[in-house]
């Protein structure tokens, strides 16, 4: 049988829930100084990125269209 890959998505996703979370303990703590916001954005946003990164290369073949070589139209 031929079935499509699955969707790889629990670490990325754990990934990405933890950097949300520094990002919001960061609003939290930081209170109103922006040098520690910063710091803070700068980790948790970095984490954000990385997580979409991980789950488009843990998923590229899911997300590629084969290109179909047989002319149907024609």
């Amino acid at each position: 049988m031929n079935e499509p890959p699955k969707w790889k998505w629990k670490v990325s996703l754990t990934l990405i829930s933890l950097s949300m979370i520094i990002i919001f303990i960061g609003v939290a703590v930081s209170a109103g100084d922006v040098k520690k916001f910063q710091y803070f954005v700068s980790v948790g946003g970095a984490g954000v990125v990385f997580g979409f990164v991980k789950f488009s290369f843990d998923n590229w073949k899911r997300m590629v269209w084969e290109e179909d070589d047989s002319d149907d139209d024609e």
